[in-house]
């Protein structure tokens, strides 16, 4: 088997005041080092990253922004396959999401 890495990206246009960014795996705020939580430019794009993703890494991710004005938030799928090709194993998931606060 050879893991694949998955990458779920939300892209965040912050305003006034600021908010708290947090992502959430099944509904449970994800703070596990399985997990890499990165943000990129000018604190636009927030990306959730699995480096070996697994089949136990199916689940519902959510990225989720708040702030004392509201909150938004966007969520999706993630179903981790087996593909079978010459008796090798291989995951592939590429998830991207769009947000805005």
């Amino acid at each position: 088997m050879r893991p694949e890495r998955v990458d779920l990206s939300c892209q965040i246009y912050l305003g006034t005041p600021t908010a708290d960014v947090q992502w959430y795996r099944n509904g449970k705020e994800i703070n596990n080092l399985k997990y890499n939580i990165t943000t990129g430019v000018n604190d636009v794009w927030r990306t959730l990253s699995i480096v070996k993703s697994e089949e136990t890494d199916s689940a519902t991710y959510r990225c989720e922004a708040v702030n004392k004005v509201g909150k938004t938030q966007t969520e999706c799928i993630v179903d981790v396959l087996r593909k079978f090709h010459f008796y090798r194993h291989n995951y592939l998931v590429i998830i991207f999401m769009a947000l805005l606060i």
